[in-house]
């Protein structure tokens, strides 16, 4: 494992200024938020209210942090902005894994991994709209991010993805699978398997 140079981290902490710089000068960037966004306001305010949602087509991680910050922020749309600022959030997270992904697998080339996702206007499309893409992109990068690392937080971060999308779950035996070849043994990557896929099961 190669740890990142003082330099490397500082160009690092440069890159995600550079990021905030340019969201905070661009104009609003939009008038309307996109379709998606209102399934997930009625989810916010439905767990904000302790009630179900009416509908569970949406994963409840991004509608549980907006109820969890709306209340701190402003009116009018203090839920949109709580979206939009945990998206940011989360986008700045992903910058940071690619990061750490980037310098493992190429060394000190690593840091062209986020400079390159950060140069991409899908990039910056996500962040600046209030989507899940964002965090579930941010929980399945961390997600590999332990695995290397053969944290058990890897399931964790499993265990967000699997919550902020479906489909996202598949996650979960890839990461058990790369567990049993490396640990040579079974029933305790089952268990976290487990766990990380409780989630999605009681929703």
């Amino acid at each position: 494992m190669t740890t990142p140079l003082p330099r490397e981290r500082w160009l690092l902490g440069l890159l995600l200024l550079g990021v905030v710089a340019w969201w905070l000068a661009l104009p609003e960037p939009f008038h309307l938020p996109n379709n998606d966004y209102y399934s997930f306001e009625r989810a916010a305010r439905s767990l904000a209210a302790f009630e179900l949602p009416a509908s569970f087509k949406r994963m409840p991680i991004l509608p549980l942090l907006m109820a969890g910050l709306a209340p701190f922020l402003s009116e009018p749309h203090a839920t949109l902005k709580a979206a939009l600022i945990w998206n940011q959030v989360f986008s700045l997270g992903v910058l940071v894994g690619l990061f750490v992904l980037g310098r493992r697998a190429f060394g000190r080339p690593g840091l062209l991994l986020p400079l390159l996702f950060a140069a991409t206007t899908q990039f910056h499309a996500n962040g600046l709209q209030p989507l899940v893409e964002p965090s579930l992109g941010f929980f399945v990068v961390w997600a590999f991010v332990l695995q290397e690392r053969g944290s058990p937080w890897q399931y964790a971060a499993a265990f967000g993805a699997a919550l902020s999308r479906y489909e996202a779950a598949l996650v979960i035996p890839v990461l058990w699978l790369a567990e049993v070849v490396r640990e040579r043994r079974l029933w305790w990557p089952v268990a976290k398997a487990c766990l990380a896929s409780s989630g999605l099961l009681l929703w």
